[in-house]
């Protein structure tokens, strides 16, 4: 058996292998990018699909002059509160501001939660939309 090679099974070097640090010092990194890849780009659609819906809630109520359900109508001497707030269901608030030359400068506010995709961002995930229109209906 001089010159021949010793095959070894292949199933043995698995056997012997107790495991390396190497895959969770691969693997841990890779999936926290992951989780915050996920979370940041998830923050960004729901903010841009919110404030879509809110102008077009507040172009829908510049253009037909009546308020759609779920919109909630403030008057401009109210004050907002400004304490802690649910921000789950909100409805949008909305404030009509007269204009100088006729019409109402129509602002409206809705406060959202954003939606929890990873366990990465802790708290301070609520934003606000805001929508202006122009409402020139005397």
């Amino acid at each position: 058996m001089i010159g021949q090679k010793h095959r070894e099974n292949p199933s043995d070097g698995l056997r012997s292998d107790r495991g390396s640090v190497e895959a969770a010092l691969v693997m841990i990194p890779t999936i926290l990018l992951f989780l915050g890849v996920l979370q940041l780009s998830g923050n960004v659609l729901s903010q841009s699909v919110s404030s879509n819906q809110v102008q077009g809630q507040i172009s829908n109520l510049a253009l037909l002059g009546s308020s759609n359900s779920g919109i909630s109508s403030q008057s401009p001497s109210q004050p907002t509160a400004s304490g802690p707030q649910t921000v789950s269901n909100e409805p949008l608030v909305t404030q009509r501001v007269p204009l100088p030359g006729g019409g109402y400068l129509i602002v409206g506010n809705k406060k959202e939660l954003a939606p929890a995709l990873s366990p990465m961002i802790i708290g301070h995930n609520s934003y606000s939309s805001i929508g202006i229109a122009v409402d020139e209906n005397p």
